[in-house]
């Protein structure tokens, strides 16, 4: 299992929020975090390394 963090952004894009997922790969994680739910974009990372961004949720 590795370790990704999911970071979720406010309007002006800082980070609002954060949760740690513990997933077998890139596509368990990526899966996992287009369950969460946001306003404003979000952020899958594992370590140093951007994984997925997830735009604004289309109005």
């Amino acid at each position: 299992m590795a370790t990704y963090r999911l970071f979720v952004l406010d309007p002006e894009g800082h980070v609002r929020g954060a949760t740690v997922l513990e997933c077998a790969d890139d596509a368990e994680a990526t899966a996992r975090a287009a369950e969460h739910p946001h306003d404003y974009g979000m952020e899958l990372w594992q370590g140093a390394r951007v994984v997925h961004r997830f735009e604004r949720p289309a109005a």
